[in-house]
């Protein structure tokens, strides 16, 4: 091996030592804008390559980049600039090799929150709003299992509610599907299910005076991000697929960055078909 082999060996063991420690770049330092946009531009490559090892998905391209990006990072460096990075992808619970695939069911009776601040009052109304739409869907006796404070991040785990029949709990589901795609359309929320659109918009207004959110209570997923230095947030709140809920099971962390929740889990839907089509 020659020393820049050697080199391109070490950077690499360098960052994956980083699983699940390390957050993704915020550019409030003094970089020039190229730089800064260069350095973005690796995170989301080295995230990608988490995801995709992760999933245990094979990907020839990533093979060829470790010099490359080893040259990005040092021309960071030169800055004076000592990043601080979360792969997102890296923030996995295990590893590949020692995971667990639990049913559906387990993953639809949990909640996860995660606040970039720690507000007790927004994480009181967080968490009711959550209770409140899982009890619709057949799930309450919640207990925290999780939990870490400076930002708040919160996973709860509840059981089935033996008195909601499986049909009313089909209805409540419907229902919120339609609530939540009136939202997306615009429609006033009094076209649906009172119970339901009114769940809806008690999590929606949970997060009122949070900046950043990504909360998940079953199926259901919140999103909220405000830029840097704006007043503009973007909210987004859908259902999850069962693929897509199964993603958020291999990478938890993928909900620590609302910023990029969004596309960081399309991009581990699509590795973990890949993995399936193998």
């Amino acid at each position: 091996m020659d020393t820049r082999d050697y080199e391109n060996q070490r950077f690499r063991d360098s960052i994956r030592r980083l699983r699940g420690t390390v957050r993704r770049m915020r550019y409030d330092w003094p970089l020039d804008a190229d730089t800064a946009k260069d350095f973005e531009d690796l995170t989301r490559e080295l995230e990608r390559y988490f995801l995709r090892a992760a999933s245990r998905v094979d990907d020839p391209y990533f093979d060829g980049q470790w010099s490359d990006w080893q040259e990005r990072w040092r021309s960071v460096a030169r800055e004076g600039v000592r990043p601080d990075l979360r792969l997102i992808a890296a923030a996995a619970a295990g590893s590949a090799l020692d995971f667990e695939v639990r049913p559906i069911s387990d993953l639809l009776a949990e909640i996860t929150i995660y606040l970039d601040v720690f507000d007790s009052n927004a994480v009181v109304r967080v968490e009711g709003a959550c209770f409140a739409l899982s009890g619709l869907l057949g799930y309450d006796g919640f207990e925290l299992i999780e939990y870490q404070r400076a930002s708040i991040w919160e996973r709860l785990r509840g059981k089935t509610n033996e008195a909601a029949s499986s049909d009313v709990v089909r209805r409540h589901a419907s229902e919120i599907d339609q609530a939540l795609s009136n939202l997306i359309v615009g429609k006033q929320q009094v076209e649906v299910d009172g119970k339901a659109a009114e769940v809806i918009a008690t999590l929606t207004a949970s997060v009122s005076d949070v900046a950043n959110a990504c909360i998940r209570a079953g199926s259901v997923m919140l999103v909220k991000f405000t830029p840097p230095g704006s007043d503009q947030a973007s909210l987004l709140i859908r259902s999850l697929s069962p693929l897509e809920l199964r993603a958020l099971e291999q990478n938890p962390g993928i909900q620590r960055d609302p910023a990029s929740a969004i596309e960081m889990l399309a991009v581990t839907v699509q590795a973990l078909e890949g993995g399936q089509a193998d």
